[in-house]
This record gives C-alpha cells, sequence and structure tokens, in this order.
C-alpha cells in the first residue's frame, strides 16, 4: 500500500519531471496506489483564491486514474500527536503521516520535514 501526500498526487496526475524517475515507476507499479481526503482539502484551500474546485477536479482525476482514496478518521486524528517533533508542522501533513502509520503504507513526499523523521517508510517522490 502506497499513500501519497497531496504535493506527489499532483505530480503522478500532471506527469510533472519533479517526481523522480524512481518514485513514479514505484507509483505506476503500485496496484494498491491511495490519495488521502486530507489532500483534496490541501489542495481546495491553497487554491481557493485563484481556481476554486480545484480539489474536486483533483479528486476526480485521482479516481479516473484508478488511485483510491483514503478517508482521513477519528481514529487518526486521536493519534496524530505520535509524532511529537512535528508538533509546529503542518497539521494536514501531520494528519497524512499519522494516516500513513496507521495503515502501515509506504508514504511519499517531497517535504523535507517529513523525509528527515528517519522512518523508512517515508520516501522522496523527487528521487
Amino acid at each position: 500500500m502506497i499513500l501519497v501526500d497531496s504535493q506527489t498526487l499532483v505530480w503522478y496526475l500532471t506527469a510533472d519531471i519533479k517526481l523522480g524517475k524512481q518514485a513514479k515507476a514505484r507509483l505506476i507499479e503500485c496496484q494498491d496506489l491511495y490519495f488521502s481526503s486530507l489532500s483534496i482539502l490541501e489542495l481546495e484551500i491553497k487554491q481557493f483564491d485563484r481556481t476554486k474546485g480545484q480539489g474536486r477536479l483533483i479528486r476526480s482525476a485521482a479516481i479516473n486514474a484508478g488511485l483510491r482514496e483514503l478517508e482521513f478518521g477519528g481514529a487518526e486524528a486521536e493519534t496524530v500527536s505520535d509524532f511529537p517533533l512535528l508538533g509546529r508542522h503542518d497539521p494536514i501533513d501531520r494528519g497524512l503521516i499519522q494516516q500513513a502509520a496507521h495503515y502501515g503504507a509506504i508514504f511519499f513526499t517531497s517535504d523535507r520535514k517529513l523525509l528527515n523523521q528517519g522512518l523508512t517508510w517515508v520516501i522522496d517522490s523527487q528521487e
């Protein structure tokens, strides 16, 4: 199971060259590829002033591309403090990494703070 963060999701769907070759190959090969409902929230919030409905478009594109949506729920929310070094980090990213941990997923991100946590299951999406 692989869970991609918001940026990786956009890069994957748009075939952006920022998505690393190794990461792209692993995502294409994966039969169990997920995006989070938190990513849709994040994309909608960040694009609100520019392009309303961006999250809706990305969600639809992800589902059409064969990715499955992983809903963020209370079980993940109540344990988000399991990563105390991320206490002041972006709340969406904290939720995403906790969601990956909760489901035992490999997590693809380009976020340096998340990559620097020393977690073997957090993979750089730019490699």
